[in-house]
Formats: C-alpha cells, structure tokens, sequence
C-alpha cells in the first residue's frame, strides 16, 4: 500500500505512478491510497 501526499496536479500526480502496476485505488480523507 503506497500513500502518495503533495502532489500539487494531475501531471505530477501521474508521472509518480508511470511504470508500476496498479491494483487499486482508494480514498483515506484527503489521502489516495493506492495499492501497487
């Protein structure tokens, strides 16, 4: 389980996803929770 926190747009929120093979994604309050 990954929490990505700071990203400030799309752009920046995806380019630190590229690469990795995503599971799932979920929300924690203003936390998305992926699972890689």
């Amino acid at each position: 389980m990954a929490v990505l926190e700071g990203y400030h747009n799309r752009k920046q929120f995806t380019s630190q996803l590229e690469g990795r093979k995503v599971a799932s994604v979920r929300r924690a309050g203003l936390h998305i929770c992926i699972e890689i």
